[in-house]
């Protein structure tokens, strides 16, 4: 789960990684250097639990953030969400309150029309992201004809280098900074959401 914003302050990323009931070793260096928030669960997706451990994430982000001047400490925090069941998380949004963090859920369906992350970094994030992998694979079967599998571990430790790697290329301040202009949430520009054609088109 990637935030962003229309400036160069963000979060790191949110990984979720499946099949786990603890974060292994291989994956903690990456934790404790701040590069990442890893989460695991049996299914490797978004749900109630997952979305708390994110919001603890995301306000400690902001704690720190406060505390170190880079967000004024009257200052409240705006954060748009999509509509994920997730989202329903009534000690997720307890937290936001505490942390004077607004909280904004975007309507169903209308995440490709008003969402940033949608309209100007999901694609090249995932383009990045995939590109980087069919890369390493190759580089596997070079190095291992013999049809030698690549360990759980290391797969997993390629996978969470590859995705942070993915988001520092495409989610650069010009990528944000036209993703929310487009969808003319900043600056606001209502216009701009009327005039799409997916909206008109309906209107």
């Amino acid at each position: 789960m990637n935030t962003i914003g229309p400036s160069c302050i963000v979060p790191p990323p949110f990984i979720i990684i499946s099949a786990l009931k603890t974060v292994h070793p291989e994956l903690l260096e990456y934790k404790k250097a701040g590069s990442c928030e890893i989460h695991v669960n049996a299914s490797g997706r978004m749900d109630r639990n997952a979305f708390h451990c994110y919001t603890v994430h995301f306000c400690s982000w902001v704690t720190i953030c406060r505390s170190l001047g880079v967000i004024p400490h009257n200052s409240p925090v705006f954060l748009i969400l999509d509509g994920h069941p997730s989202r329903l998380c009534s000690s997720a949004l307890v937290l936001y309150a505490k942390y004077y963090i607004f909280v904004f859920t975007l309507p169903g369906n209308m995440t490709h029309i008003t969402q940033p992350f949608d309209v100007g970094i999901a694609c090249p994030l995932r383009n990045a992201f995939r590109k980087l992998m069919r890369r390493r694979k190759i580089k596997w079967v070079e190095e291992h004809n013999d049809g030698q599998k690549m360990k759980a571990s290391d797969r997993r430790k390629i996978i969470v280098e590859y995705a942070i790697n993915a988001e520092k290329s495409e989610t650069s301040f010009l990528n944000k900074e036209n993703a929310f202009r487009t969808t003319g949430l900043f600056p606001i520009n209502p216009e701009i959401l009327v005039s799409n054609p997916y909206v008109s088109d309906v209107t």
